[in-house]
């Protein structure tokens, strides 16, 4: 008894700092044409294509763009894949101080950096 009241007391402390991560909600592609939603399932980290400005896109929401973000000091960890090429690249993501997040994906000896808002 006095376990399972121990467990629920933990549960009830450590659910809510997962629900509250920087990283979780709905961002959107700096040009616009994409917004992808990152949900408080814990880590790693998803996300998921849930609009595209195209509806002619060969990606369809649903599909997992951002995968395997995991925090690390500096930010989060994880993979980016890139529909056009159907290829999945290595990727840092951080969170600016203006709140937007800076995902930089590195591409052979090249790194190409992306800016991504939160929207409502």
């Amino acid at each position: 008894m006095l376990r399972s009241l121990c467990l629920v007391c933990w549960l009830a402390l450590v659910a809510p700092a997962a629900a509250q991560s920087p990283l979780t909600g709905t961002w959107q592609q700096e040009d616009g044409t994409a917004r992808l939603e990152v949900a408080a399932t814990g880590a790693p980290f998803q996300g998921v294509l849930v609009w595209t400005r195209d509806p002619q896109a060969p990606v369809k929401p649903g599909l997992r763009i951002w995968r395997d973000l995991r925090p690390t000091p500096a930010g989060w960890q994880g993979e980016v894949y890139a529909p056009k090429r159907d290829a999945v690249y290595p990727a840092t993501f951080r969170l600016r101080d203006d709140g937007r997040l800076e995902m930089s994906v590195k591409v052979g000896l090249f790194t190409q950096t992306q800016v991504w808002t939160r929207v409502p």
